[in-house]
């Protein structure tokens, strides 16, 4: 799922920046601080601790992501990933 997630969001910001989006072929024309920020992105272990983390840093990715492509979208969704982002979701305990 993180990895679907993060492939997804990596297509918005190469649109955004008018790169190839398709099976990631702009990924690596992506500024490199965006691109650094995206390595945070992946799992580095199954641990519950780095699945939150990874999660939270590919969640925070689409929050830039919406930010930059809609404005008013991003005011209605900012409250629900705010507490994905808090809680790691609804129903976590």
């Amino acid at each position: 799922m993180l990895r679907g997630m993060r492939d997804q969001v990596l297509a918005l910001a190469c649109l955004r920046h008018s790169l190839k989006a398709h099976q990631g072929r702009g990924i690596d024309d992506l500024p490199l601080q965006l691109r650094n920020e995206f390595a945070e992105c992946l799992v580095r272990s199954l641990d519950g601790t780095e699945l939150k983390r990874a999660n939270a840093a590919t969640l925070k990715a689409l929050c830039n992501e919406i930010k930059f492509a809609d404005g008013e979208l991003w005011k209605s969704l900012q409250e629900p990933l705010r507490v994905l982002l808090v809680n790691g979701g609804p129903n976590a305990a």
